[in-house]
């Protein structure tokens, strides 16, 4: 595992998730630095001033649309960590441009609580963790 803690911005508006993916990363890396942005102005400025290991991207924010987001980052991509888009979302389409854009993964956000937390694990557990984790 790595040394030092993992610093993962999670860029969420639904208080819900947010918590919820909170408690499924503690589950996996306890001393993780997590930060949340609700909306893509908010997710800019926390990018402006660290380069978090791994950023989890809802795309059906409030305020603006999450995949424009990554589209629009793109001169910060190399400087980041992982980029996993995190969605309710089931279009290919949308699977597709997060991918082109530098998502690294696409993860469908699951309904049912367990499956949801496991979900979040999985990510943690791969863009995160060196095993043992």
């Amino acid at each position: 595992m790595r040394s030092e803690a993992p610093d993962i911005l999670l860029i969420e508006d639904s208080d819900l998730d947010y918590e919820m993916c909170v408690r499924a990363i503690r589950e996996v890396v306890p001393n993780a630095s997590i930060r949340r942005a609700t909306e893509c102005s908010d997710a800019r400025k926390e990018l402006k001033t660290s380069s978090p290991s791994l950023m989890i991207l809802d795309i059906n924010l409030q305020t603006c649309n999450g995949l424009d987001f990554l589209e629009r980052m793109a001169s910060l991509r190399n400087s980041l960590g992982s980029i996993v888009v995190f969605s309710t979302s089931t279009d290919p389409r949308d699977r597709d441009r997060a991918r082109n854009a530098g998502a690294a993964d696409f993860f469908e956000k699951p309904f049912r609580p367990q499956e949801y937390l496991s979900t979040v694990q999985t990510i943690v557990s791969r863009y995160v963790c060196t095993p043992p984790c």
